[in-house]
């Protein structure tokens, strides 16, 4: 059985193992490299406003999902939806579902977020799929967006009123 819970301080040596094991193992799907932080932490700040979601399977952390609200007046209506992994061994089975499920409810829930927005490669059909099924919608396309090996990568960028 599956446990999905907002990330506290004390599970940063979890949240580093799993998500090192997510730019190394699956680089392919990811923005960042391992090379840009290499002993990261939880990049949220434990609020209702900027958490980290992460999903348990007996005590291993094997899924993760990132909120944060935009801190600039203008733009503090919105929040990015950042950092979502599955972890292999247990993908195909919903997880990363019930993790957007469980953010977008607090989305919801949370009278100063009106839209979540997320950029995720093109290449990532799963993504999109999981994505698009959650009602976000792509209304940009940016070319050659990140260089992975050398290779050229578009990006989309999709939105969710909430």
């Amino acid at each position: 059985m599956m446990e999905i819970r907002e990330l506290e301080e004390t599970d940063n040596p979890k949240f580093r193992k799993t998500w090192i094991e997510a730019l190394t193992k699956q680089e392919k799907y990811f923005r960042t490299s391992i090379d840009d932080d290499l002993k990261p932490n939880i990049p949220t700040y434990f609020s209702k406003d900027s958490f980290t979601l992460g999903a348990f399977s007996n005590n291993d952390l094997v899924g993760l999902l990132s909120v944060t609200r935009d801190i600039k007046v203008k733009l503090s209506h919105k929040a990015l939806l950042f950092g979502m992994y599955v972890s292999p061994s247990v993908a195909g089975k919903g997880l990363g579902k019930q993790l957007l499920d469980e953010a977008i409810l607090r989305a919801k829930s949370n009278n100063n977020i009106h839209q979540l927005y997320l950029t995720v490669l093109t290449s990532n059909t799963r993504a999109i799929n999981l994505y698009s099924s959650a009602g976000f919608e792509v209304f940009a396309t940016e070319p050659k967006s990140v260089n992975i090996q050398g290779q050229y990568l578009d990006e989309y960028q999709m939105v969710l009123f909430v």
